[in-house]
């Protein structure tokens, strides 16, 4: 669900830098600029929210991989203990 207080909250700060920035502070509303500023906001925010699901729909593939490297290095003759520690920590930090 997208934070609809954060979106209106970033184009105002747009908003409010563009006409610090072009000297027109003082200036009354200009509902056209403020409306291409939230609609900005609004696709901003829609792409972080697809970069975030393709984030966590990856998460389940990579556990499954480092799972696997896992097995393949206990069940092997010799165990690499750097690359062990570090694979068990990268699973930890995935949340499995």
């Amino acid at each position: 669900m997208l934070n609809r207080s954060e979106i209106l909250r970033s184009a105002w700060a747009s908003y409010r830098e563009q006409r610090a920035f072009a000297g027109t502070s003082d200036a009354p509303f200009s509902r056209k600029l403020f409306g291409r500023w939230l609609a900005l906001a609004w696709k901003n925010a829609k792409a972080a929210a697809v970069r975030a699901s393709l984030v966590v729909a990856a998460v389940p593939a990579r556990v499954a991989e480092i799972k696997t490297e896992l097995f393949g290095m206990e069940m092997g003759e010799r165990i690499d203990w750097n690359a062990h520690r570090n694979l068990r920590a990268e699973l930890a930090g995935l949340g499995a």
